[in-house]
């Protein structure tokens, strides 16, 4: 059931609040856990002096908040916000489908405020995925550390949006900027590396493995392969590269391969 304008703007208004706005002047926005910035310097490096940046952030909390809500036992691990990646991915995919499954209007993006968070954490999203999170997966994924299921969760946001310009006009000109920026570094850079980490098992299968029992060591020292998020991530894998190299067409309820993949 779709929601109204002004019942979509006030949902948002948390989101806009307690964004991350590293060049504004109050330290509730610009303030961010050191460990985000170390991971986030690069890409914050590369805006353009006369250009503002507002990015998703983890947690619904400022400075201000903590020092009032910390009496009552609700405050943000070490008191500051951040910007784990794959909360970003999931908040872009939430707007996303929002508006295509007219829950909200796509006039929400016209909101200046709505439409640049949505875009600049969109492509914060695509340089982490260029760049490797910038060296620093266990920084830019910090409470989800698992980078294959952060490609699903980027991925998802991508299918939607092809997935609805199948058949018609996508409703925002916002969301095309999306899709297209989202295209080159999943069919670059992120297929690249999940072909690159496929590993066979004795009887050619392909799977994936993350890092869940993968750390272990017996008493000589050698490492163990448990494997125990095997299913799991092979699942997250070959979900992501289906969802990026075909498209669900909602006419004939089929899945099919984009040209030449």
């Amino acid at each position: 059931m779709a929601i109204s304008e002004y019942e979509c703007h006030v949902r948002f208004d948390g989101l806009k609040k307690y964004a991350y706005r590293p060049k504004s002047n109050d330290s509730n926005t610009n303030a961010i856990d050191c460990r985000t910035y170390l991971y986030l310097r690069h890409f914050l490096q590369q805006v353009p002096e006369n250009e503002d940046i507002v990015l998703v952030p983890t947690w619904i909390q400022d400075a201000a908040e903590v020092i009032e809500w910390g009496k009552r036992g609700v405050d943000m691990p070490y008191n500051t916000n951040n910007v784990d990646v794959t909360v970003a991915a999931n908040s872009v995919f939430g707007i996303t489908t929002a508006i295509l499954n007219d829950v909200v209007p796509a006039t929400t993006l016209d909101d200046s405020d709505i439409r640049q968070i949505y875009l600049n954490t969109s492509n914060l999203i695509a340089k982490m995925i260029a760049t490797n999170f910038s060296s620093r997966h266990n920084l830019a994924l910090l409470y989800y550390p698992s980078a294959i299921e952060f490609y699903w969760f980027v991925v998802r946001t991508y299918g939607e949006i092809t997935r609805k310009d199948k058949n018609e006009k996508l409703p925002h000109a916002v969301l095309e900027e999306v899709e297209e920026l989202l295209s080159a570094v999943l069919d670059d850079h992120m297929t690249s590396v999940l072909i690159n980490q496929t590993q066979e098992d004795i009887r050619g299968d392909i799977y994936f493995d993350d890092f869940v029992g993968d750390g272990d060591l017996d008493r000589n020292n050698n490492t163990v392969v448990r494997g125990q998020d095997r299913l799991f991530t092979t699942g997250m894998a070959i979900n992501a590269l289906m969802s990026t190299w075909a498209v669900f067409d909602e006419k004939t309820k089929h899945l099919y391969w984009e040209k030449d993949s």
